[in-house]
């Protein structure tokens, strides 16, 4: 094959050089494409990559070296291995090719005397990732025993490219590439992505880190709850095998060598030392895992050496199967690196919500979330507006499946809550001269104007997404008190939401309590105060949370997420019951209409069936 001109190669192999020294200097920072957009992102720089059929070519110029005999076979190896069977793969395939070629197709793993450190050391953390929740078989590893006679330059290429491929697959997994597409895959109400980096960015940080396999590590979620979920996970999962000893007078250092390393190795899920003789040398690499345990598990000291009260720590008996944690460290692999120093986070299992700025907790309420049959989904997107007074828009479903059934026998409901029927585009409709037999409730809006009576109640939080959910007010307080909270069609109502917009604008306006309380009471309606401050809003799904203290709290998988996850995880693709997609137009429902169905079920339950519409109307607004 032939190659580029000697100076066009030697100005590439110098800015990359440069660029890798510069990482190493200033650590690993690469883009996260995350959010809303994440796939369309990834199939943008996928679609823009190498196609995986053309061979690459170079220009000839004045001096045109000849090149190495192990470059010439990497070069032929990335060409001519095919790839996988997903987008992901050729995306794999496209970096690979690209990333050798910029480096003149210098092995960075082997020589003819086989795998470097790097690349042992690598292959050992690969082989590790059981102790991140991972599955080490996915992964296919070359070969790394010594051979006894130099390795063939098509050998070594062999070693280099495998490993190379290897890599970028355990880096995918990572970063949640497990399940690409959550929504399709698991449930439609679980819309999140893999937060995937580019390949030939995992490439360039491979080669540009002085440890790569720590490199790897750093691609794991960085979030605390990752963290301490999976110090929990290790607990649990070695409960058995790494119980430690120590007295009260005694501490472990780094620099020791001592019996007790191995275990402690095996508990921190460090991977084991290339050498076998250093498997009782108490390292650097374990000394930071030491550290960060001591950090997550709120102990006072913190230097990284082993104490009583460390190992007591250790020692703590941690609550959860390992499965379960496992599946909730997977799901933080979808939640956006930056969840912003400004957040709201509401765990849709635990019936809470929680503002955020910079780790510390402003704010913590109960709230109420969707039925198991009318579920909360799960998503991210930016506080857009929060809306003083708010009307409420009915939507789609309820219009369908409960308004127009009464609209058909009189309009009962219109008049019990005071709504009223808009076009399209926003002109008012006198609902009482249209025959509902023959008009189509879905070319309408049904709306609510706010009022003492609204069942959106003072405060609205407005972050758009095709879910056409909120978190706002109600006027059912009552439901706070219960402790399963599921009662709504949809929405989180919050049960002190004057209190956060409060907070929010304060941070966003500098307005004071009084403005806020004076702008309900004698401010416009529909008062939509639009948010410059970016305040991701998070509905989460975790079943299970590690407190300050390293205590493992669990909630009830309420509507089925954990149990797909974890089967997705097991392989059991087969058995996962996705449900039906709720983002599917709401059709009309069959028989004597909705209205009369859902008496009958109440009349069954000993439920007037006046309560019943009632906390089917309330109990819906989005």
């Amino acid at each position: 094959m032939k190659r580029a001109t000697f100076f066009v190669t030697l100005v590439m192999a110098v800015s990359g050089a440069s660029a890798a020294h510069a990482q190493s200097q200033h650590g690993f920072t690469w883009p996260v494409v995350q959010g809303p957009d994440a796939a369309q992102a990834n199939n943008t720089k996928r679609n823009n990559a190498p196609s995986q059929t053309t061979p690459r070519t170079f220009t000839t110029g004045a001096i045109d070296p000849t090149p190495s005999p192990v470059a010439l076979a990497v070069s032929q190896t990335v060409d001519a291995t095919p790839s996988g069977p997903t987008d992901e793969d050729a995306a794999d395939d496209a970096a690979l090719k690209a990333f050798y070629s910029n480096r003149s197709d210098d092995p960075l793993w082997v020589s003819e005397t086989g795998l470097n450190h790097n690349a042992l050391s690598v292959i050992a953390e690969i082989k590790n990732g059981a102790a991140w929740g991972l599955d080490p078989k996915a992964i296919t590893l070359p070969h790394s025993a010594p051979e006894k006679t130099p390795l063939t330059e098509a050998q070594q290429a062999a070693l280099e490219v495998k490993l190379s491929r290897a890599a970028l697959l355990y880096a995918r997994h990572a970063r949640g590439g497990r399940i690409m597409a959550p929504s399709k895959m698991l449930n439609s109400h679980l819309n999140r992505s893999p937060q995937l980096l580019p390949p030939e960015d995992m490439l360039n940080g491979l080669a540009a880190a002085q440890d790569p396999a720590r490199y790897l590590t750093t691609l794991h979620p960085h979030h605390e709850q990752f963290q301490r979920l999976r110090l929990a996970y290790l607990s649990v999962r070695t409960r058995n095998q790494t119980k430690l000893r120590i007295k009260s007078t005694e501490t472990l250092e780094k620099g020791q060598t001592d019996r007790r390393v191995a275990k402690l190795r095996k508990r921190l899920g460090i991977k084991k030392p290339i050498n076998p003789q250093d498997a009782n040398l108490f390292d650097a690499e374990l000394e930071d895992a030491v550290r960060s345990f001591q950090k997550h598990a709120g102990l006072q000291q913190a230097d990284g050496s082993i104490d009583f009260d460390t190992v007591t720590a250790l020692n703590k008996r941690v609550k959860g199967s390992a499965t379960k944690l496992q599946a909730n460290m997977e799901m933080w692999r979808w939640m956006w690196d930056d969840l912003g120093d400004l957040h709201v986070l509401a765990n849709i299992p635990e019936f809470m919500l929680s503002l955020k700025k910079n780790g510390e907790t402003l704010y913590r309420e109960r709230v109420v979330v969707g039925q198991v049959s009318k579920q909360s989904s799960v998503f991210t997107r930016t506080l857009k507006h929060i809306v003083l007074k708010p009307m409420w828009r009915v939507p789609e479903s309820i219009k369908v499946r409960e308004l127009w059934p009464s609209l058909k026998r009189g309009g009962g409901l219109m008049r019990q809550y005071g709504l009223k029927v808009e076009t399209k585009d926003g002109k008012p409709v006198n609902w009482r001269k249209k025959d509902w037999y023959k008009e189509d409730i879905r070319n309408y809006e049904v709306v609510q104007p706010s009022g003492r009576y609204s069942v959106m109640g003072k405060v609205k939080f407005s972050f758009p997404s095709q879910h056409t959910i909120y978190i706002h007010d109600t006027q059912d307080k009552y439901m706070f008190r219960s402790k399963r909270r599921t009662f709504s069609h949809g929405c989180l109502r919050l049960r002190n939401p004057v209190k956060m917009a409060k907070l929010l604008l304060k941070e966003e306006k500098g307005w004071d309590a009084d403005h806020v309380d004076d702008l309900i009471a004698t401010g416009p309606h529909r008062n939509a105060i639009k948010m410059e401050t970016r305040v991701p809003m998070h509905l989460t799904y975790f079943t299970a949370w590690v407190d300050d203290t390293g205590a493992v709290k669990t909630f009830s998988d309420i509507y089925g997420h954990e149990k797909r996850v974890r089967q997705a995880l097991a392989g059991q693709w087969s058995r996962i019951a996705k449900g039906r997609n709720h983002l599917a137009p709401p059709q009309p429902i069959a028989g004597r209409g909705a209205g009369n169905t859902h008496a009958a079920r109440a009349r069954k339950r000993g439920t007037r069936p006046a309560d019943y519409i009632n906390r089917a109307i309330t109990g819906s607004f989005f």
